[in-house]
């Protein structure tokens, strides 16, 4: 927020609405909380990085069917659409001359993507250039049980799930990346 709040840029929260999507008690999305705020970070980060100032982004949510709908869309200056297939492929960058205007790496959208895949799901992107883009994801809900639910709480801390992956390789790269995820 504070660096949207420098380029005058206004981001909006759109949750699903209560009256066609009553969510009582509120949701809880399977997955990991760190995972999946880098996912918000990096999208974010990119929204802003790319728009204008003085523009905006919204993050919407609708629950449907035991899933969780997300959208993070901006009004930044767009993806060429020849773009759209590599956007989401280690280094590259739409720009990738000497002399580009926007700096970073080329890797936040593939890492969002490893991270949204592992979560049973898969980010995609629509753009225009010049009229911004839509970054979409879904996630699954979990409900807690009535007993979890406390009204004057919201909820009460649910219980955690400890997964353990044996993964055997010989590919040293695959294995670290995985074991940092």
């Amino acid at each position: 927020k504070p660096v949207a709040d420098a380029k005058n840029i206004t981001i909006t929260v759109t949750p699903c609405d209560e009256e066609e999507n009553p969510v009582d008690p509120p949701i809880l999305m399977d997955g990991d909380k760190g995972q999946l705020g880098q996912v918000f970070n990096n999208l974010l980060s990119n929204a802003i990085k790319f728009n204008e100032p003085g523009g905006s982004i919204n993050i919407n949510v609708e629950v449907r069917n035991r899933t969780a709908y997300v959208a993070v869309s901006d009004t930044g200056i767009g993806i060429p659409e020849d773009a759209l297939d590599k956007v989401f492929s280690r280094f590259y960058q739409v720009d990738s001359s000497s002399t580009r205007k926007y700096g970073g790496t080329g890797i936040g959208l593939a890492i969002a993507q490893d991270i949204v895949r592992l979560h049973g799901s898969r980010l995609t992107v629509s753009s225009k250039l010049g009229q911004g883009a839509t970054f979409r994801f879904s996630l699954a809900i979990a409900r807690p049980d009535r007993d979890d639910y406390d009204e004057n709480a919201r909820l009460t801390t649910p219980l955690e799930t400890h997964l353990i992956v044996e993964l055997v390789t010989q590919d040293r790269a695959l294995a670290t990346q995985i074991r940092s995820l």
